[in-house]
């Protein structure tokens, strides 16, 4: 999402994206290697000022599975004790709703791997290794003959994945900040 606000905002822009550890594209920031940080996890403001986190928006996450796993799914969340279940990783701040989720219901799934690489998860799901928890944009974004049945499309409880945008501030900031900032806003829904 951000990237297509991106591109369409500047076609001619060059965009260097890269996932690491938090610790290092914070220094990476500061070091003015990049510009901007769109992350899960909100930034503590640092005492100078000069880093600042902003809530862009919420994604809803949802547990989908090949359909052949989906059908054995009758009463959401209960039916998923002792079914095979992907996780995002720690210490993505996903993961840790999505366990307190299933503690808060009393929900004891077989936990088959805590994966980072959300595309990995959905892959794994679409293979009907298990129930993947992952964002809605990753299910509506996916080529369309990729199926996944959404198996929390009616219930009432959902999970968000809250996204922050961080940034430092600059003398001469990129000109596409402020754009950014004004104008984006990540907002999709279960409907």
């Amino acid at each position: 999402m951000l990237l297509d606000f991106i591109l369409k905002t500047d076609p001619s822009i060059y965009i260097h994206l890269e996932k690491n550890k938090i610790e290092k594209i914070i220094q990476d920031l500061d070091d003015h290697i990049i510009d901007i940080v769109l992350t899960d996890t909100p930034f503590e403001t640092s005492l100078s000022g000069e880093i600042t986190s902003k809530y862009m928006g919420k994604i809803p996450i949802v547990f989908c599975a090949h359909p052949k796993i989906a059908k054995q799914i009758k009463k959401f969340p209960k039916d998923m004790n002792g079914k095979p279940l992907i996780l995002p990783a720690v210490p993505r701040q996903i993961a840790y709703s999505i366990k307190e989720y299933l503690y808060e219901h009393q929900v004891e799934p077989h936990i088959i791997g805590e994966i980072q690489d959300v595309e990995i998860i959905r892959r794994l799901a679409l293979r009907g290794y298990g129930i993947a928890a992952i964002n809605l944009l990753t299910i509506k974004e996916a080529p369309a003959k990729q199926k996944l049945t959404i198996l929390n499309q009616n219930s009432k409880h959902t999970i968000y994945e809250k996204v922050y945008l961080i940034t430092k501030k600059r003398k001469t900031p990129h000109p596409l900040l402020d754009k950014i900032q004004k104008n984006f806003r990540i907002g999709i829904s279960l409907s």
